[in-house]
């Protein structure tokens, strides 16, 4: 409830989400095998300007053709349900794994309203941010239950759109009370980053290189 309420009267700068549409116009041009890095091509699309250019790795292009399915109107509509849906379970993550004495409640509205409403900008925007952070927590908690390829897994998956996040990966380097450093692991992990950043590339479309 408070999400919505939020959404509607916190004030920013944002009038459309023009994240998403970037991001549904670049699937959209792939589907008919233009470049989505092209920012032309997602004009074309449009049929007007387009706030931001695609810019994330070539792998992160197939994962958003499903949001191409449905009309961009209807497809912004699930984005925010995915994304509320989400907020609500990194919410409850955090207070199980990471802060159990903490007030749900004002938890709840930190995580809405806190670091000048960054979630409420999210949403507005329709950015990427919000599964990222999912992911990564996720990544965090398995961390701390000791489950080290899955921590891997999800650094991996939460890296492929801003690249930046695989720097977690060096935590598998730091011993703990069950497990020395994971040396092996940590050059798998940062193996299957290159490879899915770096091959379509090399080996797919002509854009993707």
């Amino acid at each position: 409830m408070l999400l919505f309420v939020a959404v509607r009267y916190v004030p920013t700068s944002a009038r459309r989400p023009w994240d998403f549409e970037t991001y549904w116009y670049a699937a959209t041009a792939s589907l008919q095998g233009a470049s989505p890095y092209d920012s032309e091509n997602l004009v074309r699309l449009a049929h007007r300007p387009v706030g931001m250019p695609f810019l994330y790795s070539p792998v992160t292009v197939p994962l958003l053709l499903p949001l191409t399915v449905l009309p961009i109107e209807r497809a912004e509509q699930v984005w925010f349900a995915l994304k509320a849906l989400l907020l609500a379970a990194l919410v409850f993550l955090w207070r199980r794994y990471f802060l159990p004495t903490t007030s749900l409640a004002l938890l709840g509205t930190a995580a809405i309203l806190g670091f000048n409403g960054a979630a409420v900008w999210d949403f507005r925007t329709g950015n990427v941010a919000i599964v990222e952070q999912a992911l990564l927590w996720s990544g965090f908690a398995a961390y701390i239950l000791e489950r080290r390829r899955l921590f891997a897994a999800c650094v991996v998956a939460a890296s492929l759109f801003k690249l930046l996040p695989i720097a977690f990966l060096t935590l598998l380097l730091v011993p703990s009370r069950q497990s020395g450093p994971r040396w092996r692991l940590f050059l798998v992990g940062m193996a299957c980053f290159v490879v899915l950043v770096f091959a379509p590339g090399l080996l797919g479309a002509p854009w993707a290189s």
